[in-house]
């Protein structure tokens, strides 16, 4: 138990500790009265002091945990190697030990004591950001699905407990202009083509009473903005229509990086399989498909097969013919010659046949005796 007058024991193996202990060996003490002082041993000491006399105060700083000697630990060349593989492939340690035929848990260890364990990631180029020259010139439009409530649910209690059961989602239509960011929004109960193309008359309103004239409007492919009713009401108000791309640049560009990756992983090139072109159609015995021909009757003829009961029997094949079991033929054939012979003598019933006479009569039961 330590005594209630040394320091904690963070304290007294912290760099300034051995930095105090040292200098009190510096200024005339022994290093084991220095250690006393400190709450430290005398091996502790005489440790420190060893330290300071090698490498000065540089030396009595924390040292990595890692053994002088590791007779197991790779060497360097292979190690270098591991790594121009790791910025080679831009893989994992699981990818790089398949190429290199070593454990992965080996070439994590690498990579982790250059500092090299996680990949960096792949330089984006700057968002592009545009911006229209006068206002109305293209109106953003969106939805954004709510959940209604009616009183504070488990955010702020901490609990799973639903107090808004069937309590149903509101939409916020809003609407931006793409210069003046001047927005418009409402709170609709659903987002029906009837509810997008009421929102927008409102919003082209209200625009027009800020001096705003709404040329173009933008939106994504949502069932409300691809439907007819907003085609006619944008029409109707001679607004031009925009639909974005289904992919952003940035995501062809993520989707097209990597399309090297089997050769930089050291994979084979895998070529489409090609097939030798079919002549027909593979079929299959005439008498379940017959000949097809250009033109049947409604009426089926008597020489074109059908699959009832007698084609199935046909097709089934003969009845297989199931052997007996030599042990049931066996005992039909003992049956009367036991019943014969139990009638001179009960006790050789059991083994008077004579597919039983080479064999060791069994001992008779008590019910036998009996």
């Amino acid at each position: 138990m330590d005594n209630a007058m040394q320091p904690p024991r963070r304290m007294r193996f912290s760099f300034e500790s051995r930095c105090r202990l040292v200098s009190l060996v510096l200024a005339g003490q022994s290093p084991q009265a220095a250690a006393a002082v400190c709450g430290a041993s005398r091996a502790t000491g005489y440790r420190l002091w060893r330290r300071y006399r090698e490498g000065g105060w540089v030396a009595l700083a924390d040292r990595p945990p890692v053994p002088r000697h590791q007779p197991r630990r790779l060497p360097p060349e292979l190690e270098q190697q591991i790594l121009a593989a790791r910025e080679y492939a831009q893989a994992g340690p699981v990818i790089v030990a398949a190429q290199l035929g070593l454990p992965a848990s080996t070439v994590w260890k690498v990579l982790r004591r250059h500092g090299v364990s996680r990949l960096r990631q792949p330089v984006r180029e700057p968002v592009r950001r545009y911006e229209r020259k006068q206002p109305g010139e293209l109106i953003h439009v969106d939805i954004k699905r709510l959940g209604r409530f009616w009183t504070v649910g488990k955010r702020i209690h901490g609990d799973r407990l639903t107090r808004s059961p069937h309590a149903g989602w509101q939409y916020l239509h809003l609407a931006i202009d793409d210069h003046s960011r001047l927005a418009y929004a409402e709170l609709l109960a659903t987002e029906s083509p009837t509810d997008c193309v009421a929102f927008l008359r409102r919003a082209c309103g209200w625009y027009a009473e800020h001096g705003i004239t709404v040329e173009r409007v933008i939106s994504d492919n949502g069932n409300g903005y691809r439907s007819h009713a907003w085609a006619a009401a944008c029409h109707e108000l001679g607004i031009g229509r925009r639909h974005p791309s289904s992919q952003t640049p940035d995501q062809r560009q993520s989707r097209g990086a990597r399309q090297d990756t089997g050769s930089r992983m050291g994979l084979p090139l895998r070529l489409p399989q090609q097939r030798p072109p079919r002549t027909s159609a593979s079929r299959i015995h005439p008498l379940v498909q017959p000949t097809p021909t250009t033109q049947l009757d409604r009426r089926q003829t008597t020489d074109q097969p059908r699959l009832t009961r007698l084609w199935a029997s046909q097709l089934a094949g003969p009845p297989r013919r199931t052997r007996a079991r030599p042990w049931r033929a066996r005992a039909r054939r003992c049956a009367p010659w036991a019943d014969a012979a139990a009638s001179e003598s009960p006790r050789r019933a059991s083994h008077v046949c004579p597919h039983h006479l080479g064999r060791t009569p069994r001992r008779p039961t008590r019910k036998e005796h009996a």
